[in-house]
């Protein structure tokens, strides 16, 4: 039986817990389409800055797992403009349920600040 050498793929557990919580909130983003869909109203421009803001937590969420420079500082402004919009969708969600996924998305960016903020100041010190 022949084996096979696989890359080293250890990662810490700051990265791997950011790459879920980046899909997640990926997810959280994105799930706004349907809201729309179903008639939630949501004007087009947050639409548009949620979608954004999914797909490009996404590919953060993939250059976090490739470890990819660049993922880091995506990460970082992606957390922070969905920790600002969660709190702005807080205060003028209509209803319950936009209220939840705004906290979700507020939650999410927090959490991914937490994990991904001493990445990049171990990465600049270094």
């Amino acid at each position: 039986m022949a084996t096979t050498q696989l890359a080293n793929t250890n990662r810490s557990l700051s990265i791997t817990a950011a790459t879920v919580a980046l899909v997640f909130s990926a997810a959280a983003d994105l799930t706004n389409v349907g809201g729309y869909m179903s008639g939630a109203p949501i004007p087009p421009a947050i639409l548009g800055i949620e979608v954004l803001l999914g797909i490009g937590s996404l590919v953060a969420a993939g250059g976090l797992w490739g470890r990819q420079r660049w993922s880091v500082p995506l990460a970082l402004v992606l957390a922070v403009l969905n920790v600002l919009l969660g709190i702005m969708g807080l205060f003028t969600a209509g209803s319950t349920v936009g209220k939840v996924v705004a906290a979700t998305g507020a939650i999410l960016g927090l959490a991914i600040l937490v994990l991904v903020a001493p990445l990049a100041a171990r990465r600049t010190a270094a």
